[in-house]
């Protein structure tokens, strides 16, 4: 199955890009400032890493991921279960990459463990 389509993957990646571009741009004003002729991407990379808060971080792997999956042609289909990401879900959220069914289904709580009856053994 294939994602949405190449004119539509070329909007949304124009849309992440923007958003990567938002989460990044403090780091690269500061860097252009002291930037020295020698340092390497991988080592630039690595410091925009640690600026970020953990949030920040998490947000730039999933736009970074989504921008691999429209490459892969695999934009807007659910890495779950393969079915299509509705394109209002995609506009709220560029970086989705699960139906609400399987998102719903991440984020709802493990059963609680029943409590252990009084004078039984806890393992």
């Amino acid at each position: 199955m294939k994602g949405i389509g190449r004119e539509k993957a070329e909007i949304y990646r124009r849309h992440l890009m923007n958003h990567r571009w938002i989460l990044t741009r403090e780091y690269w004003k500061e860097r252009e400032a002291s930037r020295e002729a020698d340092e390497k991407e991988t080592e630039e990379l690595r410091d925009l890493l640690l600026s970020l808060g953990e949030i920040e971080r998490e947000r730039l792997i999933q736009i970074d991921e989504a921008l691999i999956r429209i490459d892969c042609g695999e934009y807007g289909l659910c890495v779950q279960c393969g079915v299509h990401i509705p394109e209002s879900r995609l506009d709220a959220v560029p970086w989705a990459e699960l139906c609400i069914v399987c998102q719903a289904r991440r984020e709802e709580p493990l059963p609680r463990r029943p409590e252990p009856l009084h004078g039984t053994p806890h393992f």
